[in-house]
């Protein structure tokens, strides 16, 4: 296996070499007593000089090293969007437009009573507006396969909101709910498996309680199977079918359609060997320095951010359905499909695209 110096510091063996022949002047002694001194200490005195010098070098850094920091994140962000403006003023255009539903729908309901089909769809449509706006600024940094990543973040809220709004009922919302009863229930048994690992206070006897009695009245009021996968969506599908799968809802929501960028986004986000050494050139040499480099050309922020804007036209055309002014819906949803052709506009001739409903 191969050895490599100064891997966290630059000319540490110098460093701590000078450090120790300091030490041995400053005693006045020969090299030979040195080391006898040395091998009789059982490493004390190297504990103490490793620690002495880790923090003179952490003592060094630049005060200011934050702000370079900030500066230089501030530079390469302002170049790649003034690089691209057209592309980017079109996706954020239509991300700010959806800001501009959530926001409108915020101011009116202020202080009102809401059933669970609009809280659970309007913190929907905010969780993805904060998400759409994520990914933007993650491509004006370059970070294309981040951004991809949190797209299927992104899918997933989206296929699911277009599904309960696609089979709307108000058991189904009211399922979807309780089911969040899965994820409490599943993250007190790995709290109490781990806590003394982590040095952390055990969860108190009336927490526990009240999680398992919360679970176990779900479980009669709905099935004893109802805190599985999914299994809040039942009642769209036959009676006869065990277990469901976010495939399954895909299908129910029309989404399918949209299944391969969603394995190639999970791609990204599963540590495979594929994702992690994809970064060869045009010779087939992998290049392990471009993992760490931004993206600057242009057909690597296509396809995250047209994958954002007609997945979240799909949602927002029902959610728009729903909650526009009878009058106003047409209107609205014509805008926002004009965003995204004229986003499209912006991309090279040659690029295929993705249609939105």
């Amino acid at each position: 296996m191969r050895k490599f110096n100064d891997l966290v510091i630059d000319n540490l063996g110098n460093i701590t070499n000078h450090t120790l022949e300091t030490a041995r002047s400053g005693l006045g002694i020969s090299k030979s007593e040195f080391r006898k001194l040395l091998n009789g200490q059982n490493n004390e005195i190297f504990e103490i000089i490793d620690n002495t010098l880790s923090d003179f070098i952490l003592d060094q850094i630049n005060q200011n090293y934050l702000q370079v920091w900030l500066e230089g994140t501030a530079k390469n962000q302002k170049t790649i969007v003034n690089e691209f403006p057209d592309f980017f003023r079109y996706y954020f255009i239509f991300v700010h437009a959806a800001n501009k539903i959530f926001g409108q729908i915020e101011k009116e309901t202020v202080g009102k009573t809401a059933d669970i089909k609009e809280i659970t769809l309007f913190c929907m449509l905010g969780n993805l507006c904060r998400m759409s706006d994520e990914i933007g600024v993650l491509l004006t940094n370059g970070s294309t396969k981040a951004a991809l990543a949190l797209w299927r973040v992104f899918y997933e809220y989206t296929v699911v909101g277009v599904f309960l709004m696609e089979h709307d009922s108000t058991e189904l919302f009211e399922r979807y709910a309780d089911h969040g009863q899965k994820n409490v229930d599943k993250q007190k048994n790995s709290f109490m498996k781990h806590f003394e690992d982590l040095k952390f206070k055990p969860l108190t006897d009336l927490t526990i309680q009240e999680i398992e009695s919360k679970s176990t009245e779900l479980k009669e009021k709905y099935g004893n199977d109802f805190l599985g996968e999914y299994a809040w969506a039942k009642p769209v599908f036959e009676k006869d079918k065990k277990r469901i799968n976010f495939f399954d809802i895909e299908l129910k929501a029309g989404m399918n359609r949209y299944r391969p960028f969603y394995i190639w986004a999970s791609g990204v986000v599963h540590p495979t060997c594929n994702s992690m050494t994809d970064y060869f050139n045009q010779e087939g040499k992998l290049i392990i320095g471009e993992i760490t480099c931004q993206k600057l050309d242009l057909k690597s922020y296509i396809d995250p951010a047209q994958l954002t804007v007609v997945v979240f036209y799909s949602f927002l055309n029902y959610f728009l359905y729903e909650y526009s002014a009878d009058e106003e819906y047409d209107t609205n949803v014509l805008v926002l499909r004009k965003i995204i052709e004229r986003l499209k506009d912006t991309f090279p001739e040659e690029r295929e695209t993705t249609k939105e409903d």
